[in-house]
């Protein structure tokens, strides 16, 4: 009988334990890498959706608050809710949660736009008492105003002022994501300034 040193054609040689450890450890590393990389990505992914949804959010508002104001008759600002609206008083800032616009000289025609303080959403109210929600989790109580053309809140009416908006949100929507120094925004605030019409 003879010995040899050399592995029979037939045979293999196997991995020796340190070799198995070794694969084993760099198909783990590269594992959690595109696990990482993955979640990286839906992460990504979420936060472009929040953004280009919100971008769009906010242009339909201006173009919404664009085209009521722009064609009305007359425009207050105050506080409301579905039920009510008060007129801020004269000889006091012209601000308030509410914006009544009249397209014609008929005082029962109007549009309201008023935000609601218990579940933070802004609305727009038809004279037919039909409710639509345009934005949730607003956070200031004052939304609208009336400002003249250096951004001052005026204190008397005039036809001649700017009605100022500003949106400040707690929470952006599609998908739901909050806002706050916490949180990847720390802020998302919409705020323009839209010229009544001449009459």
């Amino acid at each position: 009988m003879k010995l040899s040193s050399r592995a029979e054609p037939g045979h293999r040689r196997a991995f020796s334990l340190p070799e198995l450890l070794v694969t084993m450890a760099v198909s783990l590393l590269i594992s959690i890498a595109v696990v990482g990389s993955q979640l990286f990505g839906i992460r990504l992914t979420e936060v472009t959706q929040t953004k280009i949804h919100s971008s769009d959010k906010a242009r339909q508002l201006m173009r919404l608050f664009n085209s009521d104001i722009q064609t009305a008759r007359l425009i207050q600002i105050g506080n409301g809710s579905p039920t009510s609206f008060a007129e801020a008083p004269a000889q006091a800032p012209q601000q308030g949660n509410a914006l009544q616009i009249y397209p014609t000289d008929a005082t029962n025609v109007f549009v309201r736009y008023f935000r609601m303080a218990g579940d933070l959403t802004l609305k727009r109210m038809m004279n037919d008492g039909s409710v639509a929600d345009l934005a949730g989790g607003v956070s200031n109580a004052v939304v609208f105003s009336l400002e003249d053309f250096r951004g001052n809140v005026l204190t008397d009416r005039q036809h001649n002022a700017v009605v100022g908006i500003d949106l400040r949100f707690l929470r952006l929507e599609n998908p739901d994501l909050p806002v706050g120094p916490r949180h990847h925004y720390k802020s998302y605030n919409f705020k323009t300034r839209i010229a009544q019409p001449m009459l």
